[in-house]
């Protein structure tokens, strides 16, 4: 079973996922996926054929990773094309949704389509700010943007034209 000490660590120190380390994906994905396997195993990691620099091969502790994606050449496009053909909807593209990596439009889109976690990746981002300030650290935003809050990231000063681009009511108190 996977150790929990990162996650506790995570915890203690109020962390949230940073452009200076990505330890999020091995703690919350890789570490946790790992801890359910039965020993000795294929591990099938669906990187597209756009991300072949982030592919690690590797055979460790009984588990040997592999990419059927890259093996195949397949694209993102390509993948698309395939669940199409075969009469299923695309799924939108994976990722946490305190995934530092978003877009402006994915961070707005969290908002718009599911205000509860936008609130808690809020939550968390002021929490964060809150821990390094009482550790005279520099603020770490969660979002690509230096200097910028979530808040600010989704908030524009231009009026809104047409309904849909209105927010629903926010309820995390912040």
């Amino acid at each position: 079973m996977r150790q929990p000490s990162m996650a506790i660590f995570a915890y203690l120190y109020e962390m949230v996922p940073s452009f200076m380390r990505r330890w999020c994906s091995r703690l919350f994905k890789v570490d946790t996926v790992n801890g359910y396997v039965e020993r000795p195993c294929f591990m099938l990691l669906g990187f597209d054929a756009g991300e072949a620099n982030r592919a690690e091969y590797s055979c460790e502790k009984g588990i040997e990773n592999r990419f059927p994606l890259l093996e195949a050449e397949m694209s993102r496009n390509d993948c698309k094309e395939y669940i199409k053909l075969k009469g299923l909807p695309v799924p939108q593209k994976s990722g946490c949704f305190i995934c530092p990596y978003q877009s402006v439009y994915q961070w707005k889109e969290l908002r718009y389509r599911h205000p509860d976690l936008f609130c808690k990746a809020e939550q968390l981002e002021k929490r964060n700010m809150e821990y390094r300030k009482r550790k005279g650290k520099t603020p770490l935003f969660l979002n690509q943007y230096p200097k910028a809050t979530l808040r600010s990231v989704v908030d524009e000063d231009q009026i809104k034209i047409f309904k849909q681009d209105e927010y629903p009511p926010c309820h995390c108190m912040l």
